[in-house]
């Protein structure tokens, strides 16, 4: 098991590659460090596509979102661990933090398979 420590800016970063063989997420926490409430989208890519690509037949931004405008209050963190999550060889996770205010971490636990 391996862990991603990443402090999200306000552009889309990619967090998790998945591995040749694919890769679990078994949990995300995702920490305000600000004495504000910060805000974060969530995205799970296709090997190729960007946080605003999409397969959805127009031209719709954010098709890859699976968190939107994710609200965590200050201090506080938010922890995704009920559903695991498998990327195939290349799908990425991605994240951003919708204003430059605050500092939101990120940190992911994976398994490669």
């Amino acid at each position: 098991m391996a862990i991603t420590n990443t402090n999200l800016s306000s552009t889309p970063a990619v967090i998790v590659t998945g591995a040749s063989a694919g890769t679990a997420i078994t949990s995300i926490y995702l920490c305000n460090n600000t004495t504000e409430t910060a805000t974060v989208d969530i995205f799970l890519c296709q090997s190729g596509e960007g946080a605003n690509d999409g397969n959805v037949g127009d031209s719709t931004t954010n098709a890859n979102i699976v968190y939107k405008e994710l609200s965590i209050t200050a201090k506080d963190t938010y922890v995704i661990d009920t559903e695991k999550l498998i990327l195939g060889s290349g799908d990425t996770l991605q994240a951003q933090q919708n204003d430059s205010s605050g500092s939101v971490i990120m940190t992911v636990s994976k398994l490669d398979l």
